[in-house]
C-alpha cells in the first residue's frame, strides 16, 4: 500500500480509522473505531475483512443482515466508482457520526468514524436559540410595532379628547354663565311678578271699592229722581193750590205745612223748597199781595225739579254706566291677576331649575377639571411608554446581537 492511503490515515488518527486493502482486509484499525460501536479485540482485528467490521458494526447498532449487506454493497459501489463519501449518520441511541469512505485506486480504502454527536446536539441548540432568538426578536418587533401603531393612533385620540375636551370645557364656563345669569334674571322676574301681584291686588281692591261706591251712588241717584219726581207732583199741587190761595188763607197755611213736610222727606236736596214753604207760612196772611209772587216761585221751581229730574237720570244712567265697566274691569283683572300668579309660579319652578341646572354645570365644570388632568397625565404616560418601547427594541437587538456572537464563538471551538 502507497504512503499516500497512510497519510490520510495519520489524518484521522484522532478518530475512528479502518484501513482495508484492494481485497478489502483489513490492515489497519484504531482502538477508538472499536470503541465508537462498542466491539471487544477479540471481535475484529487486522485480518479480518470489511464484512466482518459491518457485521460488527451491525450487531452494535441493531441492523439487520439485509441492512449490512446493502451497506456493504454500497461500500463496494463507491471503490468501484473511486467516489469519495462523507455521510453523517444519526444512529437509534443517538449517537451521530461522521463517517468518511476514501477510495484510492488500486490501493484499498480509508474509512473514518468521527464521533459529532456533541457537536451536532450543540449545533441544534445554537440552531434552536438562533431561531429561537430571532423568532423573539421578530416578536417584539411585531408587538413593539402594534404598541407604537396603539399608542400613535390612542395618542391621536388622546389629542382629539383633548382638543375637544378644552372646547367642551369653554362651552361649560359659557354655559355655568348663562345659567348664572338665567338664575339672576329668574330671581329680578319673580321680584318683579311680586310687585306686579301686589299692584293687580290693589286694582282689584279699588275696583271692587269703586264697585260698592257706585251701587251706593247709584241708589243715591234712583233716590233722588223719586225725590224729584214726588217734588214735581207736588209742585203741580201747588200751582193748583195757588189759584184757591186768593180766597183760602187757612188752606194756604195748610198748604205750607203740608210744604214744610214734604222739605223734610226730601232732606238736603229738599232745603230750598222748604224756604219757599216757610215764606209761603209766613206770608199766607199776605196771600193776596205773595200770590203772584209764589205763583212765579212755582214756576221756577217746576223748572228746576225738571232739571233736577234729568240730571238725575243722566248721573243715574253714568253711574250705571260706570258700575258696569268697574265690574266687567274687576272681572277681567281677576283673570289676569290669576295668569299673572300662574306666570309667577312658571318663574320660582324655571328659577329653581336653572338654580339646579347651574349646581349641575359646576359639578360637570369640576369633572372635566378631573378629566383634563387625567388627559394630561395620560399624555405624560404615552411619553413614557414611547420611551421604554425604544429601550425594549434596543434590548432586544442587543439581545439578538449577543446571541449571534455567543453561536459564533461557540461554533468556532473544537
Amino acid at each position: 500500500m502507497s504512503s499516500g492511503i497512510w497519510e490520510l490515515a495519520l489524518d484521522h488518527i484522532g478518530n475512528g480509522v479502518v484501513v482495508i486493502d484492494e481485497r478489502e482486509t483489513i490492515r489497519l484499525i484504531s482502538k477508538r473505531a472499536k470503541t465508537l460501536f462498542r466491539i471487544d479485540d477479540r471481535s475484529i482485528g487486522i485480518g479480518h475483512t470489511l464484512g466482518n467490521f459491518l457485521d460488527c458494526v451491525g450487531r452494535s447498532v441493531g441492523w439487520s443482515a439485509e441492512r449490512v449487506a446493502t451497506v456493504h454493497s454500497n461500500h463496494r459501489a463507491w471503490k468501484s466508482a473511486s467516489e469519495a463519501k462523507d455521510i453523517v449518520h444519526h444512529y437509534d441511541d443517538g449517537t451521530v457520526l461522521r463517517i468518511g469512505y476514501h477510495p484510492k485506486v488500486g490501493d484499498g480504502a480509508v474509512l473514518t468514524f468521527d464521533d459529532v454527536t456533541d457537536r451536532t446536539r450543540l449545533d441544534g441548540l445554537l440552531q434552536n436559540r438562533a431561531v429561537k432568538a430571532d423568532l423573539f426578536h421578530a416578536e417584539v418587533h411585531s408587538t413593539v410595532g402594534e404598541i407604537a401603531r396603539a399608542t400613535r393612533e390612542t395618542r391621536e385620540r388622546h389629542a382629539d379628547v383633548s382638543s375637544s375636551a378644552y372646547e367642551t370645557l369653554d362651552r361649560i364656563a359659557e354655559l355655568n354663565f348663562a345659567a348664572e345669569q338665567s338664575v339672576n334674571v329668574m330671581h329680578d322676574a319673580a321680584h318683579a311678578n311680586q310687585g306686579i301681584q301686589r299692584v293687580f291686588g290693589d286694582v282689584v281692591t279699588g275696583l271692587a271699592l269703586v264697585s260698592s261706591e257706585t251701587s251706593l251712588a247709584l241708589a243715591g241717584a234712583q233716590l233722588g229722581s223719586q225725590t224729584c219726581q214726588r217734588l214735581a207732583a207736588h209742585a203741580q199741587s201747588a200751582g193748583t193750590i195757588l189759584d184757591l190761595i186768593h180766597g183760602l188763607a187757612e188752606q194756604s197755611r195748610l198748604l205750607s205745612l203740608n210744604a214744610r213736610i214734604e222739605a223734610a222727606r226730601a232732606g238736603d236736596a229738599g232745603r230750598g223748597f222748604g224756604a219757599v214753604a216757610q215764606a209761603v207760612k209766613e206770608l199766607a196772611d199776605q196771600t193776596v199781595q205773595a200770590a203772584r209772587r209764589t205763583e212765579a216761585e212755582i214756576s221756577e221751581i217746576r223748572h228746576a225739579i225738571a232739571e233736577a229730574v234729568e240730571a238725575n237720570r243722566q248721573i243715574e244712567t253714568s253711574i250705571g254706566g260706570i258700575s258696569r265697566v268697574a265690574d266687567t274691569v274687576r272681572l277681567t283683572t281677576r283673570g289676569q291677576q290669576a295668569q299673572v300668579e300662574a306666570i309667577s309660579a312658571a318663574i320660582d319652578r324655571t328659577a329653581t331649575v336653572a338654580q339646579i341646572m347651574r349646581d349641575n354645570v359646576g359639578k360637570v365644570d369640576e369633572r372635566f377639571g378631573t378629566l383634563i388632568e387625567t388627559l394630561v397625565d395620560t399624555s405624560t404616560r404615552l411619553a413614557q411608554i414611547d420611551h421604554q418601547v425604544e429601550t425594549l427594541v434596543d434590548g432586544a437587538e442587543h439581545f439578538r446581537q449577543a446571541h449571534i456572537a455567543e453561536d459564533g464563538e461557540k461554533r468556532a471551538r473544537p
